[in-house]
């Protein structure tokens, strides 16, 4: 069996319906702002009733070679376009269209859906967390959470450039 855009297996977790995906994001987020509780990366994954770990994996998908949203729309109605005539090719991967592969390409628009709204709510994470350092009563947890889960580092980096040989270097000293 073939999988559109390789990504065989991935989406046998939770997340398959990005509209209750949306909802529930919006839910997380509105809830918190009326409990006055931190977005925390923890919390929106236990709303969406998957760990951390998985909701990570999903977000970290956004790398990966899958189109954007409108690229993967126009590709499924060139395929059912071709099934309805009786094409023998598609444009954009030169295959034989067939109702399993538009099952599974539709399958993939799915799931880049599901993608785009985790983003979208840990991106929003993200900017909470940064916003915090800038007031005075929470900035070490976030300054905790954008170090251990966006990456974000403050150390600083010297490059240093030597040009002079060693030789040269010792010469002079024992001149002087």
């Amino acid at each position: 069996m073939r999988k559109a855009y390789n990504i065989t297996g991935f989406n046998q977790l939770k997340l398959t319906n990005s509209e209750e995906i949306e909802a529930k994001t919006i839910e997380y987020f509105n809830s918190m702002k009326e409990q006055e509780r931190p977005y925390t990366i923890p919390g929106y994954a236990n709303a969406l009733g998957i760990t951390r770990l998985t909701l990570e994996k999903y977000v970290n998908m956004r790398g990966k070679d899958l189109p954007e949203v409108n690229v993967l729309e126009e590709q499924v109605r060139e395929v059912e376009y071709a099934i309805d005539n009786g094409m023998q090719r598609l444009s954009f991967c030169n295959i034989r269209p067939t109702k399993l592969y538009l099952e599974e390409l539709r399958e993939v628009l799915e799931l880049r859906k599901v993608i785009n709204v985790l983003i979208y709510g840990y991106s929003k994470i993200e900017e909470y967390n940064t916003e915090r350092l800038y007031d005075t009563q929470g900035n070490r947890g976030s300054i905790f959470i954008l170090k251990n889960s966006y990456g974000y580092d403050d150390k600083q980096e010297l490059e240093i450039n030597v040009t002079k040989k060693l030789e040269d270097f010792i010469k002079e000293e024992l001149e002087d």
